[in-house]
């Protein structure tokens, strides 16, 4: 059962990594190479979905390397994905035709947390999925 989380929890950084990955390159992208606009606040939309989804991936994560308490996983998982807005708002500083520094979109982004984080945890909670148990 032990190897059967291990592997889940490797899969999901994995995933985890790769959303990382896929943040660095997107945020570094020129303003000019981002979706025209095609209603108003689609960027505000784009960050929270961005996040939501990076937050079902977080809080997989954590919940299947550590058995924490539901209000704690989401939590946590609000608090590091904040500091990744937070480092992807003050970089696109520094990135041509981008404006960073933008506190909507850095609300935007907690509230895709949040979302992703709750409805992650809730789904869990529903359908069963295994977590691991505390070690005695």
């Amino acid at each position: 059962m032990i190897h059967r989380f291990l592997n889940l929890a490797i899969f999901h950084w994995i995933a985890f990594t790769f959303w990382l990955a896929l943040l660095f390159v997107l945020s570094g992208l020129p303003g000019e190479a981002a979706p025209q606009h095609l209603f108003p606040h689609q960027d505000k939309v784009l960050h929270f979905v961005f996040y939501l989804g990076g937050a079902a991936v977080l809080t997989a994560a954590l919940s299947s390397t550590w058995p924490l308490p539901r209000f704690m996983g989401i939590l946590l998982a609000v608090l590091l994905l904040a500091i990744c807005g937070a480092a992807d708002e003050y970089r696109q500083q520094f990135t041509p035709s981008r404006a960073g520094m933008d506190p909507l979109d850095w609300s935007a982004d907690i509230a895709g947390a949040l979302a992703g984080a709750v409805i992650l945890t809730r789904m869990k909670s529903l359908y069963g999925l295994p977590v691991p148990k505390p070690q005695k």
